[in-house]
């Protein structure tokens, strides 16, 4: 018989041995049927053993109440209990702060299957909720009931395609978090009715298109993340609507191409991190409109220079700034912070354009050590932190250091600095007025 989850049923469950103060066991009374399906499920999970023997073609709802439950009887294992009994039917003092959905195998999920959750739970409680999922689409209005919820995290097992107006109804989230999500394009309309949204995150996943207008409806998000991955094409306009965005990070991506143009909107952008993210190059000018961008990153760990015409770069805000150059361009910046990734040409007016520097992070090969002379860094007033990274040093210059550390202090123009060697093959040579470099930012 199909179990009709609308009703309410007076039902109760035991649970053996799992009371701290009763050696018998726990009842849990609740307002929902339990099925025997479940009541195996809800044993082994509270008593952290392995399940395996969970239904593959159980209901829907059966599953989203197992997850429900399961959740709430931990929370309440970790109160007092009244005389070992847990009693859950009165949904208003039922307080679920954070919620988790086992997967279950289900492919598919819509809005009247997790109308049971309202059911138990007080809906003003839960906050954090993590769903792991297997299905193929996210229908519209899938939340429309959950206003409360602040931060949404999503694991996909399968690609999944995300349908307009699917997040509606979710106007306090805060955070929206996907990890290993696959899909073909998330297009217009997908994030609506989100109006206290702040942060988006996607890790681990695969997009083949950031279309026209993904991100239209977003006009409070401050930090947007993509990180590991897989974008195979970004439409130019797609960042347009970004108006307050803060935080833009584009890491370990291997973005195919990145259209020119497309951070021109971007107006308030403070932080953008393009480390690992360019499979193929783009001119420095198109970050030019970027006026009040304060740290900027362009490394890419196989030293290839993914930015053409890095001294054309015009940013009155720049603080921090991380390339991937051979030699140092003729920059027309105010920096505090720079990180080079490769330099191979040296000379002794190579830092003259950047004399107000008060961090210097230097990734070379060992074989240029003895082209670092102190003159290089004379006029250097401010520089508090250098750091050499030498990759491939040999044994005679890893000595040439330890003997002439004296020396190496000379090229800071402060008092006592400290000197630190770390590394053989690849040797970190610090020199500083600070133990960390924390402490320094």
């Amino acid at each position: 018989m199909k179990t009709n989850y609308d009703e309410d049923w007076e039902f109760c469950l035991f649970l053996p041995l799992l009371g701290k103060k009763n050696n018998f066991g726990i009842l849990v009374l609740t307002n929902q049927y339990i099925n025997e399906n479940n009541r195996r499920f809800i044993r082994s999970f509270i008593s952290k053993k392995r399940f395996n023997a969970y239904s593959s073609d159980c209901e829907i709802k059966e599953a989203v109440l197992a997850s429900v439950l399961c959740n709430l009887i931990e929370t309440k294992l970790t109160s007092d209990l009244n005389n070992g009994i847990i009693d859950l039917r009165n949904r208003k003092e039922n307080f679920l702060k954070s919620f988790t959905l086992n997967s279950f195998k289900i492919n598919s999920l819509k809005p009247t299957d997790l109308s049971i959750i309202n059911k138990l739970v007080n809906e003003t409680s839960y906050q954090e909720w993590f769903l792991d999922l297997d299905v193929t689409v996210f229908v519209k209005n899938l939340f429309s009931k959950f206003e409360n919820i602040t931060s949404l995290e999503l694991l996909f097992n399968v690609p999944c395609t995300l349908e307009p107006f699917c997040f509606n109804g979710l106007k306090n989230l805060k955070r929206l978090r996907f990890c290993n999500f696959h899909t073909e394009i998330i297009n217009e309309n997908v994030f609506c009715d989100l109006n206290n949204l702040k942060n988006i995150c996607f890790t681990e996943s695969k997009i083949q298109t950031l279309g026209s207008k993904a991100f239209k409806n977003l006009n409070n998000i401050e930090s947007l993340s993509f990180i590991s991955v897989v974008i195979e094409s970004i439409d130019s306009s797609c960042f347009d609507d970004l108006v307050s965005l803060i935080h833009l990070n584009l890491t370990f991506n291997n973005i195919q191409y990145l259209p020119d143009h497309t951070f021109d909107k971007l107006a308030n952008l403070t932080v953008l991190n393009l480390t690992d993210a360019l499979k193929t190059p783009i001119d420095a000018n198109n970050f030019n409109n970027l006026v009040n961008l304060e740290f900027l990153s362009f490394l890419h760990s196989d030293k290839t220079e993914k930015i053409l015409n890095l001294g054309n770069l015009k940013l009155p805000n720049l603080k921090f700034l991380v390339i991937n150059s051979k030699k140092i361009p003729d920059f027309d910046l105010n920096l505090d912070f720079l990180v080079i990734n490769g330099l191979e040409e040296y000379d002794e007016n190579m830092f003259l354009r950047l004399n107000d520097l008060k961090c210097l992070i230097i990734r070379t090969n060992g074989i240029f050590l003895k082209n670092f002379k102190k003159e290089i860094f004379k006029k250097m007033k401010k520089l508090v932190f250098l750091m050499f990274i030498f990759e491939d040093l040999d044994e005679k210059n890893y000595e040439f250091i330890e003997k002439n550390r004296e020396y190496f202090k000379e090229f800071l123009n402060q008092s006592e600095p400290k000197i630190d060697l770390d590394g053989y093959m690849c040797c970190r040579l610090r020199i500083s007025c600070y133990d960390k470099m924390s402490s320094l930012i």
